[in-house]
């Protein structure tokens, strides 16, 4: 699965290559990658005559803003790969799905495992936030805060671990313990694992030992904590 950094990379190597681009059509072979729509030719229709506005990273999804207040987002999962390749040059028997722009280029979706997903999504015109098309909600209401957005700041950082709703507040080591079960589950926080232990044990003064070659769960059970004051 690869990392924020990597996604981040991806993003903006492709905003390079594609933005001011208008995409013609989408064709592809495995419906199952489609995230918002029931079939590819559904999601051609909805992406077709769109052009590239922008592209950025949520998550760990690349976002590419279109045009008409929509997003497309594409989640490489495992093995997910972009390429921007000249119409009609050879393929392979795993890319999935292939986006026609208008400049006699392609964006190619290539995906081993299938398990990548793609989606175009409207954008609310008030708040500017993805929605899913079906319930309506805020598609990444569900993610925690980005560690390049100049909101998230040392004290937006610390404000989290202060108590809420009556519950006290947590020791250094059990708020680091929290923290890492979060950034494995993938649910509450898109800062990989190494960065926002190292904020958080900046803010708990706090240091670890000999964690780096640890895996997930032993780093979990077994980390090494001490205080920095005095050591």
């Amino acid at each position: 699965m690869p990392e924020l950094p990597e996604v981040e990379t991806v993003a903006r190597d492709l905003r390079g290559l594609v933005v001011g681009a208008t995409i013609l059509g989408a064709t592809g072979d495995w419906p199952r990658q489609i995230a918002s729509h029931s079939s590819i030719d559904a999601f051609a229709d909805a992406v077709a005559g769109r052009r590239i506005e922008a592209v950025g990273r949520r998550a760990k999804l690349v976002v590419v803003e279109l045009s008409g207040q929509a997003a497309l987002t594409i989640h490489l999962k495992m093995t997910g790969q972009l390429f921007v390749v000249p119409a009609g040059s050879p393929s392979d028997r795993h890319v999935h799905l292939a986006l026609a722009l208008d400049d006699d280029r392609e964006l190619r979706f290539r995906d081993i495992r299938k398990f990548g997903r793609v989606g175009i999504w409207p954008r609310d015109p008030v708040t500017g936030a993805v929605l899913d098309a079906e319930e309506g909600a805020e598609l990444f209401a569900g993610h925690g805060p980005e560690p390049l957005d100049d909101a998230f700041t040392l004290r937006a950082f610390r404000a989290r671990l202060r108590p809420r709703h009556g519950r006290p507040a947590l020791p250094p080591e059990a708020a680091l313990e929290q923290i890492l079960a979060a950034q494995e589950s993938g649910r509450r926080f898109s800062i990989m694992l190494g960065a926002i232990a190292a904020i958080s044990l900046i803010v708990g003064g706090l240091s670890v030992i000999n964690t780096m070659a640890m895996s997930v769960t032993e780093r979990t059970r077994e980390i090494g904590i001490k205080r920095a004051i005095g050591s």
